[in-house]
C-alpha cells in the first residue's frame, strides 16, 4: 500500500530478531517515573537471562553493569573499525546487550572524513562518525543513573572508569587484524593515527583502502600516493610486519577475512530501491546475497565496491529514509 514519509512510498512489513529489545531506555522510564521496585524486576530478569555469570546477591547489580559499558565500549570500537555511523544514539537505541539493534539512518564512512554526519536532520552534529565513542560512553553514563537505586556512586564510576580502557584496547586490536599485524608494540596507535591523517587529507575510500592493503601494498600505495609521507608510513608499516611468523599469503587471507569488500553504501541501497519501485526485486535480492558475503570476491558485482557516481554523492538519509 502506498505511504506518506518524505514523499508516497510503498509500504513494507519489517520483521527484526534480536536476542531481547531491552535497551537502556527501559531503565530510564522506570527510573524517571521512581518505580524503583521495577528497575530491580527488570534488572533481576536481564541479568537472570543473559548475564547469568553476574551471580546472586546485591552484588551482581554492578558486576551486570560494568559487564554492560565493556560490551558498550567494545561496539563502540567495532563501529569505527568498520567505518559504521549509527546516526541516532540515544538511549533508546542502545541495547543492553551490546549488539546493534535500532538503526538510525546509519550508512557507511566512504571518502574517509571523520566528522562524518549520516543523518541530515542532525544538524548540530551530535551523532557524528568520530564522536561515536563518546556518545557510547555518555550513554553509559545515563544508564548508571538509571540504575543509581541498584548501584552507590562508587560502583558507577568504577564500572565507567573500565570504559574508555576496553575502548581503545579493542579498537587497537581490531585495527592490528585490519593491518595484519601480529603482536603488540608501542608505536602500533602512532601508525594508525599517521595513517588516519592521511586517509582524511586525500579522502581516500575507508573500506577500499583496507580492502587493497589487504590484496598488497603496491594495491594501498595507488590508492594513497606516493610522496614522501606515504613511503615514510610504508616503511614505518613494513617494520610492523618484521618477524610475522606467518608467509604473506596466510597474512593476507587473514586480512581478507577481517577488511570487507562490500559495505552497504547509500547509492547501492538508492539503485536496489529505484528498480525495486520499477518492479524489479531481483536487485534487492543480488544485494542481499553479496551483504551476507561482504568479505567475497563477487566480481559480478563489482561496481558496488566503488565510491559513488557523480549523481549519488552527497545523498544521505534521514530517520524516515
Amino acid at each position: 500500500e502506498p505511504v506518506l514519509r518524505e514523499r508516497v512510498e510503498r509500504a513494507a512489513t519489517v520483521i527484526r530478531l534480536a536476542p531481547t529489545f531491552v535497551r537502556f531506555g527501559s531503565f530510564e522510564i522506570f527510573h524517571y517515573r521512581k518505580q524503583h521496585a521495577e528497575v530491580r524486576t527488570l534488572a533481576d530478569y536481564v541479568i537472570d537471562r543473559f548475564y547469568p555469570e553476574c551471580g546472586t546477591g546485591d552484588e551482581r547489580y554492578a558486576r551486570f553493569f560494568g559487564a554492560v559499558v565493556e560490551r558498550t565500549a567494545a561496539l563502540m570500537a567495532q563501529w569505527q573499525a568498520v567505518g559504521f555511523a549509527h546516526g541516532v544514539m540515544n538511549t533508546d537505541n542502545f541495547s543492553i546487550l551490546g549488539v546493534t539493534l535500532d538503526y538510525g539512518p546509519y550508512g557507511f564512512v566512504e571518502a574517509y572524513e571523520p566528522g562524518l554526519i549520516c543523518n541530515h536532520s542532525d544538524e548540530s552534529g551530535r551523532y557524528a562518525f568520530d564522536r561515536q565513542p563518546t556518545i557510547g560512553l555518555w550513554n553509559c553514563y545515563a544508564l548508571g543513573e538509571a540504575l543509581s537505586s541498584l548501584l552507590s556512586t562508587d560502583e558507577i564510576g568504577t564500572a565507567l572508569a573500565r570504559y574508555q580502557d576496553v575502548y581503545r584496547s579493542t579498537f587497537l586490536a581490531l585495527l592490528r587484524t585490519k593491518l595484519g599485524v601480529a603482536g603488540v608494540r608501542d608505536d602500533d596507535a602512532g601508525t594508525a593515527l599517521e595513517l588516519f591523517r592521511m586517509l582524511e587529507a586525500r579522502r581516500i575510500d575507508w573500506t577500499n583502502f583496507w580492502r587493497a592493503l589487504s590484496n598488497s601494498a603496491a594495491s594501498a600505495r595507488a590508492l594513497l600516493g606516493e610522496d614522501e609521507a606515504s613511503r615514510a608510513w610504508f616503511e614505518r608499516y613494513a617494520a610492523l610486519l618484521a618477524g610475522d611468523p606467518r608467509n604473506e599469503d596466510e597474512r593476507r587471507t587473514a586480512m581478507r577475512a577481517v577488511n570487507p569488500k562490500y559495505v552497504l553504501r547509500n547509492w547501492v541501497a538508492q539503485e536496489a530501491i529505484a528498480a525495486s519501485e520499477a518492479g524489479d526485486d531481483s536487485v534487492v535480492q543480488s544485494l542481499l546475497d553479496v551483504l551476507r558475503a561482504p568479505f567475497d570476491e563477487h566480481p559480478e558485482h563489482e561496481a558496488w565496491a566503488q565510491p559513488a557516481p557523480p549523481q549519488y554523492r552527497g545523498l544521505s538519509v534521514s530517520c524516515s529514509s
